[in-house]
């Protein structure tokens, strides 16, 4: 019998329906995915083939996948999946031609609403692919005017596949770091962890470095590998013990060496031109705490010029005091209000209450005499030795030859460890709390940066005891009077920093917002006649200014930030590319005018105004915020095929990462001292490291691609003849080559600006060791074929994309090396170069001045390793972990240790990197 031929049939359903084996509306999301909750409604790839025939396909395309002609379709299949967006539905696919010209004119008339009416806020709306792609004849990544020198068209500019599209940050990556089931630890989808395990490329260089270093450390530890040398077996033993692998417990404090002291007073010697001195006496001995603090304070007269200066240069950034009552308030617990030059030697404590305000003055000296360094070790160098008799330089010398230890917040936080904090507050217990925050959070030897993850519950702390003071209600909505006038301005100060706080932790990680905007009704400070919190009027009003320019971009920054955090339900990409570009058309007005600097005919470097202040950090935190988002767009669109949209989103990434960031973070980091000239640098330099190490993830995620594409390329056996003979496969290659030089040279770029401060912060000496480790890793072939085979990740970009892509990084190498030469006759535009490449050699000259310098600082190395053996909570974030951090004894590290071999022992520094070298690149299996 003849079987007769069926027609083939879409069975077009959702995975969802088809696995329940029920009926399905084909909605975007389907009707049974919304009644049983189902997050993600995905239907099956494209049941009919694409209109373009892979016989059009051209040679780069080939070259991208290295393949023959014939395999072409079958891989073009395997890269689209998995398919993380809801696909087009058949009726699009087999949309008439009515509907398309449909399309278009609802596209030309939109646009022409927008040019006649103007939007508010100046924002592209989010027209699908299909009808740009049909609107204009230039790739969606180019200028649609031609002009491929003007980048201004993609400000504000998020266009999406399609109105139906929706997207999630939580599923592309596994947000959860285990070492053992009870030792968790969850990254938010915009931390630099999260960007790292999303990308492919360079998600497996972490964990084959740790394996690299695991066995490293068993080769020291294990006894089956005892050296055969008696001095050798002898220092094996001693480290087995230390770690605890041998030998019996001890909890309790070991008896300090005779040489100790030694140590500490070289260290001091080292660390006085940065700010580091540590406290040469014994502090662990001493249980009364008052004691402690007496011996950490310095004379009367120093406590007093750094108060005063505190509530000059720090205030404004911190403004949780009020300088009549903490004035008063010290001067009863010195006894006086003497300025004598000579040490406290009896605190008058009367009450238990006033144990906080001595943690709280602690920090504020400490604070105070930070803000006497900049970036410039020759400027600290010659302060310190200056012989100017200018009254304001020989009292700059006073204060630096007077330091305050780093001993100060240990000491501050067991002021605040005397009362029950987690059950009962007050206004003192938490300016307390703040300020150990703050410190924690910007002190150049805590190590952890201003985007520290540990610190999120402790924050969130901070503002249940806000909430329970009431700081979160308006007392002007209230008939009876809570508090004066001077209290009410104070406590509206500390009430906005936790907006403002909250707000950039949800910008830097990702994480959901502790307060919502319906939930407090707070105005933001204003003065009036009696109600100021310090002595200087005209300063008071800059600091309630700078709140107020926070509330009128509040809003918007809460309204696209609110969205990442949601684990539950996709957002509609169309929705959300609104926003973003809302968010991104206010991000100049943020910056003010600083984000001019560099067009700056005269080459002046502007002063950083006390109101501009607050917004400044928000707006670049709002920029890096944007490059985050855009990078897991990018990511998602390349998993979908869709190059064109990936491309664009990646050259808005390099734009904001490279173009603008890279020349600007070069000159921020030489001029901190002008641009911070009545203020402190130490608000807003930690946060812009963090945001370097961001720039150096995207730089690596584009390099290491170019380098999986290179080595496939010298592995094929026809790899010289194709050079020789094909014109087409010499142009791929020559342009991939060209881009890895390109990008190792901002990174080391990068690398150099943050070297400029490795001597005064933990957290770039930290980088710089790390990124030496990792520098050869990146340029050998052992990680490219050995780990990663079977799992490689190549360059899929064509060669115009490739073209276009090198241009925008010669012209921010070329914009640096114009900013050194301070070349004022130089009227170019930032970004003007030739599409056709350049070459390598035009690539080598422009990175060869930038790959010489030594990325090695011994002066640096010594100091901070000492340091480390001496001072073992310094950067191990201790304010989070109560138990007392083990450091390796002194005969253990030399000029030479490397804080990198032996981050999972418990070694002192457990910083930013140990995160990533230990906690991290444990789960090689997850990536």
């Amino acid at each position: 019998m003849i079987q007769l031929k069926r027609r083939p049939r879409a069975n077009y359903v959702c995975n969802f329906c088809k696995r329940r084996k029920v009926r399905c509306d084909k909605g975007t999301p389907c009707s049974a995915c919304v009644k049983y909750g189902n997050p993600m409604c995905e239907y099956p790839p494209e049941p009919f083939p694409k209109a373009e025939s892979s016989k059009t396909k051209g040679f780069d395309e080939l070259v991208i996948h290295f393949q023959p002609a014939s395999a072409v379709p079958a891989l073009l299949k395997c890269t689209l999946h998995p398919r993380t967006d809801q696909p087009r539905t058949t009726k699009e696919f087999l949309s008439s031609k009515m509907h398309l010209e449909l399309e278009f004119l609802k596209s030309k008339i939109s646009m022409l609403e927008h040019l006649i009416l103007g939007q508010s806020s100046g924002a592209h709306s989010p027209v699908s692919l299909q009808v740009l792609q049909s609107v204009s004849p230039y790739p969606i990544w180019q200028n649609p005017h031609g002009n491929r020198a003007d980048l201004s068209f993609m400000l504000g500019y998020y266009p999406c596949l399609s109105d139906s599209q929706y997207f999630s940050f939580h599923n592309l990556y596994v947000p959860i770091v285990s070492m053992s089931p009870t030792v968790t630890r969850h990254f938010y989808p915009l931390s630099w962890v999260s960007l790292i395990k999303m990308y492919s490329s360079i998600s497996p260089l972490f964990a084959m470095k740790q394996q690299k270093r695991m066995k490293e450390k068993r080769a020291i530890i294990k006894p089956e590998t005892e050296p055969t040398g008696p001095s050798d077996r002898m220092f094996n033993m001693k480290l087995r013990e230390f770690v605890g692998v041998e030998g019996d417990f001890n909890a309790s404090t070991p008896p300090i060496d005779v040489s100790k002291v030694e140590n500490l007073r070289l260290i001091n010697q080292r660390a006085k031109a940065v700010g580091l001195t540590v406290y040469e006496g014994d502090l662990d001995s001493e249980h009364d705490i008052l004691k402690k603090v007496t011996k950490l304070l310095p004379t009367r007269k120093v406590i007093w010029l750094l108060i005063d200066r505190f509530f000059e240069r720090v205030y404004p950034f911190f403004p949780f005091l009020d300088q009549f009552d903490f004035e008063a308030q010290v001067a009863l617990m010195l006894g006086s209000a003497s300025t004598d030059h000579v040490r406290v030697e009896k605190l008058c404590i009367l009450k238990k209450v006033e144990v906080v305000y001595l943690g709280t003055l602690l920090i504020v000296l400490r604070l105070a005499y930070l803000t006497l360094f900049t970036n410039d070790d020759a400027q600290n160098e010659a302060n310190l030795c200056s012989d100017n008799p200018c009254p304001m330089a020989q009292q700059l010398k006073f204060l630096l030859d007077n330091p305050v230890d780093v001993d100060v917040f240990s000491v501050a936080q067991l002021c605040l460890f005397q009362f029950g904090y987690l059950r009962f507050t007050n206004i003192p217990i938490l300016q307390l709390c703040l300020y150990l925050n703050i410190y924690n959070s910007f002190a150049p030897e805590s190590g952890e940066g201003a985007d520290n993850t540990n610190s999120l519950g402790f924050c969130a702390r901070i503002i249940e005891m806000a909430q329970t003071l009431g700081l979160h209600r308006e007392s002007d909505n209230f008939r009876s009077k809570m508090r004066n006038d001077k209290l009410n301005n104070l406590c509206r100060k500390i009430w906005w920093y936790l907006v403002i706080t909250d707000t950039i932790s949800g910008l830097t990680n990702g994480c959901p917002l502790s307060i919502k905007r319906s939930q407090f009704d707070t105005l933001p400070p204003y003065h009036k006649p009696g109600n100021e919190n310090i002595k200087n009027v005209l300063l008071e009003k800059q600091v309630n200014q700078a709140f107020a320019n926070f509330d009128t971009c509040y809003d918007l920054i809460y309204d696209v930030v609110s969205v990442i955090s949601d684990v539950r339900a996709p957002i509609a990409m169309s929705d959300l590319c609104k926003k973003l570009s809302a968010l991104e058309m206010i991000a100049p007005d943020m910056l003010g005018s600083v984000s001019q600097w560099l067009d700056s005919p005269n080459g002046t470097v502007p002063h950083i105004e006390v109101e501009n202040g607050h917004t400044l950090k928000i707006g670049f935190q709002a920029t890096f915020f944007l490059v985050s988002v855009n990078l897991h767009f990018f990511n998602h669109y390349e998993l979908m095929g869709e190059m064109d949209l990936a491309y664009f989103y990646l050259k808005k990434i390099l734009i904001a990462s490279v173009l603008n960031m890279m020349p600007f973070y070069e000159k921020f980091v030489e001029n901190t001292g002008s641009l911070f000239v009545h203020t402190t640098d130490i608000a807003i330099t930690p946060s812009f490291q963090t945001l370097v190490h961001k720039c150096t993830i995207i730089i690596h995620c584009v390099q290491m691609r170019a380098r999986f594409s290179i080595i496939k390329c010298e592995t094929l056996l026809t790899h010289q003849r194709l050079l020789d003979e094909d014109a087409g496969y010499r142009r791929r290659y020559e342009l991939l080559q060209e881009t890895f030089a390109l990008c190792e040279t901002c990174v080391n770029i990068f690398l150099r600006s943050m070297k400029k401060m490795v001597s005064r912060y933990y957290y770039c000496w930290r980088y710089l060791k790390a990124q030496e480790k990792l520098k050869e890793i990146r340029n050998g072939t052992d990680y490219y074929l050995n780990w990663c085979k079977g799992k490689e990740s190549y360059m899929l970009l064509s060669c115009d994309m490739l073209e276009d892509l090198n241009g925008i990084l010669k012209s921010s190498i070329q914009t640096v090396q114009k900013n050194e030469v301070k070349s004022e006759s130089a009227s170019e535009p930032s970004y003007k170069h030739s599409h056709g490449s350049l070459g390598l050699d035009t690539a080598a000259t422009l990175g060869s001045e930038f790959s010489t310098f030594n990325l090695n600082d011994q002066f640096s190395d010594a100091m901070w390793t000492q340091m480390l053996s001496m001072k073992p909570g310094m950067g191990n974030n201790s304010f989070y972990n109560d138990v007392p951090q083990a450091s390796f004894p002194p005969e253990f590290m030399g000029s030479t240790y490397d804080p990198n071999s032996f981050g999972g022992l418990g070694a002192a520094g457990a910083g930013f990197y140990d995160s990533l070298f230990h906690d991290v690149m444990e789960q090689a299996n997850e990536f």
